[in-house]
């Protein structure tokens, strides 16, 4: 499965932008097997503190969604663990997003064309003393 729980955006965010990577996600089996996931990356993997409990939650949660509803029910039994549509989801693609390819890519090869651009925008901030930026593609 792929998670989406980028440090700073919530999950509303996070479904967006994963949305906008369609093109890319499409070649990867978890995209065709329908398992791709947003979380609310900034308040349950970027905070220090209980709520990377909840993160880890999430994590296993999403890893066992198709595989095991034993374990997915005892994961959602636990306290900590925040309900679907409230802290992750799945997310859903419109009918139309099936790329067919016999090939499937590493992760490393979908986001190979941005991520040097992505670099720099994060070294410019850091340089700056930002604490953040916005991403050029998706605002």
């Amino acid at each position: 499965c792929i998670i989406v729980a980028c440090c700073g955006f919530d999950l509303a965010r996070n479904v967006k932008d994963a949305k906008k990577a369609k093109e890319f996600l499409s070649r990867l089996r978890a995209f065709r097997e329908g398992r791709i996931y947003a979380c609310d990356g900034n308040r349950y993997f970027a905070r220090p503190g209980p709520s990377l409990a909840a993160g880890v939650a999430i994590v296993a949660r999403c890893a066992f969604d198709t595989i095991s509803s034993d374990i997915t029910s005892a994961i959602d039994e636990l306290e900590m663990t925040p309900a679907k549509g409230i802290g992750w989801a799945p997310i859903q693609f419109n009918d139309d997003s099936t790329i067919t390819s016999d090939i499937v890519p590493d992760i490393e090869d979908v986001g190979e064309r941005c991520n040097e651009d992505f670099y720099q925008i994060h070294k410019a901030a850091c340089d700056a003393g930002d604490s953040q930026y916005d991403d050029p593609a998706t605002g």
